[in-house]
Order: C-alpha cells, then structure tokens, then sequence
C-alpha cells in the first residue's frame, strides 16, 4: 500500500486503510495537525491511492494502473489539483478556478488544499458550496494546523484524521 513511507502516524494510516479496504472513503478529509506530521505525504499517498487503483478507478488493466501511478509520481496526474497560499491566504479566484476547471471534466478527481486554514472567508464559503454540491466524484483532502480557524460548517462536512507530533523514535526513520 501506499502508505508505507508514512511512518509514526499509525492512527491516521490506519483509518484511512480501512476505509480503502472497506472501499467506505469519505468525500471530504481534513488532514489536521502540526506542520511536519506527514499531513501532505498522507494526503499525496491517499490521491495516489484513489487515481490509480482498479477499484476506484473501475478500470482493472494493469497498464492503465501503472501509467496513473507513473503520471502521478512525476507530479503531472491531470486529475490531481494542489491548492497552496498566495500569499499570506487561499483567495476566492483560486477556489473559483478549481470549480470552472472541475466542472468540465466527468473524471474522478483528488484535490489537496494545504495550510486550508489560511483560506479568506469568501474562498471558505465558496469552497463549502462545492462540499455541499459536488460537481462530479470529488476526493477533497484538507491540510490544516488550527481547526478553529476553518468554517464549522465545512468541518462538520469532512472527516477529521488527526496528526499527532511524531516521535523521535519515527524521525530515525
């Protein structure tokens, strides 16, 4: 499995495992802890996961698997959106765009927003309005460090995965 890399973070690999196995994903995860607790590695390990194997993508040929996972370790899968800060916050034009550019497009898609509780509220509110209407089959993955920073509203749409300070013993490694 994917997640073989991410060590010290049992709790959260383990949930997200067993929803894989149990094929019971949540549309919604809010990745949350202190930065360097493998949220993102977390969060890219699960996108890999959900784009490239048969179960998720409904397509058992092994070339189209491998060609997904090589696609997505390159850094270029075209059903993988990244939404990082501009700046000091995520601005409502970036949640914007993500939408027009889901929109035209019927495939699975995974999108990872790092640091989300940096996110302006009209970005909030319009990034809740995509949670609450999905386009289209949607994994969306939240990285955040202050819960109470993030609209309850989009909170209580997620599934929360906690990320706890790894250990010393897990930074050897």
């Amino acid at each position: 499995m994917a997640f073989e890399e991410i060590v010290g973070q049992d709790l959260a690999t383990s949930k997200l495992k067993m929803a894989i196995d149990k094929n019971r994903l949540s549309h919604a995860y809010l990745f949350l802890g202190q930065d360097g607790t493998l949220k993102r590695k977390t969060a890219l390990a699960l996108a890999k996961i959900v784009l490239s194997w048969p179960q998720f993508t409904h397509n058992p040929d092994p070339a189209f698997t491998q060609a997904s996972e090589d696609l997505f370790d390159s850094g270029n899968h075209p059903d993988c959106y990244i939404i990082v800060p501009e700046g000091k916050q995520i601005k409502i034009k970036q949640i914007r765009d993500l939408k027009d550019t889901l929109s035209h497009y019927a495939r699975y898609s995974v999108v990872i927003i790092e640091n989300a509780d940096l996110m302006g509220h009209e970005a909030a509110n319009a990034l809740l309005k995509m949670l609450e209407e999905p386009l289209g089959e949607i994994l969306f993955i939240l990285l955040a460090t202050h819960q109470d920073k993030l609209l309850e509203t989009i909170c209580s749409r997620m599934q929360i995965i906690p990320f706890k300070p790894l250990s010393k013993t897990s930074l050897c490694h």
